[in-house]
């Protein structure tokens, strides 16, 4: 279909740049080219529309601070750069809210999770007091395809279990997800996940969310503080979730495939790995170490040095950062405008010029 569908069709695109130069190196041969760089097809990379996934809450904020017109669909213009107005501490404190929001969501999910299958008085202790509201929190929430490697994190799970388990510096993960009914290995990764989270090292530092839904990514991406990726590169064609944590000073913490290639500047989050290996045991060993080596590095460091007032202050250059840089380019409007442009427009175009009549037809 996917042949049938390039042959037939004037235009074709990826979804993100990678994308675009991983499809043209796939189908060189429908097109007889046998450089990738000949083969018609481009790229449009994807974008999620800010109104629909922003919090509420923080809409104040914006008004105040990035005004006049952080809402509209002129992306060009980038009204987020603006997001530099914003004090430090109203920043922090807004992320903060957001987080204390996240849960008792995620705490009241899980009870209702326990009583659906008439768990032991004991579970719904631990969950009344699951997850800290101060704490570090990483996020991973998306479909739970095998090549996403959703439990990845858990390779190494005592080196995990000393970073998570930090009295002075706790981190916490949320993970949520779907597999398709016939995916036999996403399922198995859930099952993983949903073991570790029951297991004694990561009691009440680990949960794992059923039912997932749109009200719940909302409430993850709006709440988290580091949003977690990591395909196997480039199996990812663009994914949309990491785009939504910016609109709330959420950092990625991804591998460089799909969109966050693009977005990716050593300021607004952090990139996993840098290498890839034929052999995949190699490469998830390389990609858990990477992680385990961000976090104890860098990523927790930043999150819990603050200054007398109490604020991260390079965290919150980060978040700033991440919302300067991810919220307009990764937008719907900017998505649809290249459309218009490079593609609906053009196609249109042609259709007019090809069905005008001729001189002879007219005479």
């Amino acid at each position: 279909m996917t042949v049938l569908a390039l042959r037939l069709a004037e235009y074709s695109n990826g979804v993100a740049e990678l994308h675009g130069d991983t499809a043209r190196r796939m189908w060189m041969k429908v097109f007889g080219e046998w450089r990738p760089e000949n083969v018609p097809i481009g790229h449009v990379t994807n974008g999620v529309h800010p109104q629909t996934w922003l919090a509420p809450e923080l809409r104040p904020i914006y008004d105040r601070y990035i005004k006049p017109d952080w809402r509209g669909a002129i992306w060009k213009a980038n009204a987020w750069r603006r997001a530099s107005r914003i004090p430090a501490a109203e920043l922090w404190a807004a992320r903060n809210m957001l987080r204390a929001r996240m849960i008792q969501f995620v705490r009241q999910r899980l009870v209702e999770q326990i009583l659906r299958r008439g768990g032991a008085v004991e579970e719904l202790i631990v969950a009344h007091q699951a997850l800290d509201p101060q704490a570090l929190t990483i996020g991973f929430a998306r479909r739970f395809a095998t090549y996403k490697r959703a439990p990845l994190i858990f390779r190494n799970a005592r080196r995990l279990a000393l970073i998570l388990g930090d009295k002075n510096r706790p981190v916490q993960l949320i993970f949520a997800g779907k597999a398709h009914p016939k995916d036999l290995g996403g399922q198995g990764f859930a099952r993983m996940i949903h073991r570790q989270a029951q297991s004694h090292a990561f009691r009440g530092r680990v949960v794992l969310l059923e039912d997932y839904d749109m009200h719940v990514g909302r409430m993850l991406t709006s709440g988290c503080d580091v949003w977690l990726n990591n395909p196997l590169r480039p199996q990812e064609a663009s994914g949309t979730s990491g785009m939504k944590p910016p609109l709330h000073g959420g950092l990625n913490c991804s591998i460089l495939d799909g969109w966050w290639p693009e977005a990716f500047n050593g300021r607004n989050g952090w990139a996993i790995g840098g290498k890839q290996f034929a052999d995949q045991k190699k490469q998830d060993s390389y990609d858990a170490d990477s992680i385990y080596a961000l976090l104890e590095r860098k990523i927790v460091p930043a999150f819990y040095n603050r200054d007398r007032s109490g604020v991260p202050r390079k965290w919150v250059a980060m978040m700033t950062e991440s919302m300067k840089t991810v919220c307009a380019q990764f937008s719907s409007h900017r998505m649809l405008a290249e459309y218009l442009h490079s593609y609906y427009l053009p196609a249109h175009r042609s259709l007019v010029s090809s069905s005008a009549p001729t001189s002879d037809q007219r005479a």
